[in-house]
């Protein structure tokens, strides 16, 4: 994690010109669908965006894994990680495999409409949109196949039409066995992407298909305060501190907000965890 976010606050400090042009809302849909027309973000928002949240939902998803994995009893799995992003949730994946001792073998896909500078090189990728997404994408694996769908804090910036048409792919193929583990967005009371997994839930409940682990309408919080997955101290402490005052000479009196948005510490509390683990069967 060090190595990672240190490269990545290297490469931050030298976009200090672009400080001032970092979004307000640097992932909310309409901003990530100007990404996906572009096809790539800008280098200082993904900086800044991972250097924020990357601990705390490394953290997630490395929890998330670890119980879905005490369920998990198979062998062999093929995971498609829809909306991946810079790889994070294969990356605690990983951690939680090590930790509880397993052995698996492991097929892994993340696909993403945005091509991450910053995604983990050791994964395989995909670059397309879930409604872009056709069988004729893959080769030796088809998210047919797939019998775990990730969705990593990306199912509330999916249309839902999209989501609807995904969902009968997925019953074409007349998969018997299927898990979806969904990172919700939550502030503060409020968890969004409930209502998008509810168009998976009903589509699968209406075609026979009985839910055998998880609730619609319900979601898993951290019980654990302690990060499992640290955030290097040097930079919990006051890096982005230093980056206001350069932001401050950079930016003109009308861009002042940008320096405040920018002087925020790391995400590294445990209430923004909110997730769901569904299976069903037929």
């Amino acid at each position: 994690m060090k190595k990672f976010l240190s490269n990545i606050y290297e490469d931050f400090l030298e976009e200090q010109d672009y400080w001032c042009n970092i979004p307000e809302s640097q992932f909310s849909n309409s901003q990530y669908r100007k990404y996906e027309n572009k096809q790539y973000i800008q280098s200082y928002i993904e900086q800044y965006y991972l250097l924020k949240y990357a601990p705390l939902y490394l953290e997630e998803y490395y929890e998330i894994y670890y119980e879905f994995l005490k369920h998990y009893k198979k062998d062999n799995i093929k995971v498609l990680s829809v909306g991946v992003g810079a790889g994070l949730d294969f990356w605690g994946f990983a951690e939680a495999i090590v930790h509880l001792n397993k052995t698996m073998n492991i097929d892994y896909l993340g696909i993403d409409s945005v091509d991450w500078k910053y995604r983990l090189k050791d994964i395989r990728f995909l670059q397309t949109s879930l409604e872009n997404l056709t069988f004729d994408d893959f080769s030796d694996f088809t998210y047919g196949k797939a019998n775990v769908i990730i969705f990593p804090k990306s199912i509330i910036e999916i249309p839902n039409n999209s989501i609807s048409k995904f969902t009968n792919f997925l019953l074409d193929t007349n998969i018997r066995d299927i898990w979806f583990i969904i990172s919700y967005i939550k502030k503060g009371n409020k968890v969004s992407g409930i209502d998008k997994f509810k168009i998976i839930h009903d589509k699968f409940i209406d075609s026979g298909y009985k839910l055998t682990h998880g609730h619609l309408n319900e979601y898993e919080e951290s019980n654990d305060k302690d990060f499992k997955i640290l955030y290097p101290l040097d930079y919990k402490g006051g890096w982005m501190k230093d980056i206001k005052k350069h932001c401050y000479a950079k930016c003109d009196q009308s861009q002042i907000n940008r320096c405040n948005l920018v002087d925020q510490y790391p995400m590294l509390y445990k209430k923004h965890i909110a997730y769901g683990i569904y299976h069903f069967i037929r």
